[in-house]
C-alpha cells in the first residue's frame, strides 16, 4: 500500500513498530561493541599476563611474586631451582611458611642472606 493512501493510524503504526525495531537494533550495537570491548579488554589483560609470566620465568635470581595476603602466586624456575622446592609446596603458602619454616622470616623481613625482591600482585 503506498504512503499515500494509508490511514493516519496506519502511519503512526508504522512509524511506532520502525521506532521499535530501532530501540532494539541500538540495544544489539550497544551490547554488542560492549561485548566486543570486554573481548579486547580480555585479549590485553592475556597478553600482559604473559608478558609478566615470561618475565618472571626468565629471571636469573629466586622470584617470588605475592598476593596482598602474602601468599605465593608465581615463582620463577630459579627459585624452585635454588630453595630445591616444588611447586605444590610452594604456590598458594604463606611466604613466611615456605620451607618449613626454615627460614626466619619476622613479619617478613626476608633474612635468606641473599638479596631478595618482594612483588605485591594487586
Amino acid at each position: 500500500m503506498k504512503d499515500d493512501n494509508k490511514t493516519k493510524k496506519q502511519l503512526i503504526d508504522e512509524l511506532t513498530e520502525l521506532r521499535s525495531q530501532n530501540a532494539a537494533l541500538k540495544t544489539s550495537i550497544t551490547g554488542s561493541i560492549s561485548a566486543q570491548l570486554a573481548i579486547e579488554e580480555l585479549q590485553h589483560y592475556a597478553e600482559s599476563s604473559e608478558f609478566a609470566e615470561n618475565v618472571i620465568n626468565i629471571v636469573c635470581e629466586p622470584l617470588t611474586v605475592l598476593d596482598q595476603d602474602l601468599r605465593v602466586v608465581k615463582v620463577s624456575s630459579s627459585f624452585y631451582d635454588f630453595f630445591k622446592v616444588s611447586p605444590e609446596e610452594t604456590m598458594k603458602q604463606l611466604i613466611c611458611d615456605l620451607g618449613n619454616k626454615q627460614r626466619d622470616i619476622p613479619v617478613c623481613g626476608l633474612q635468606f642472606g641473599m638479596k631478595v625482591r618482594i612483588f605485591m600482585k594487586c
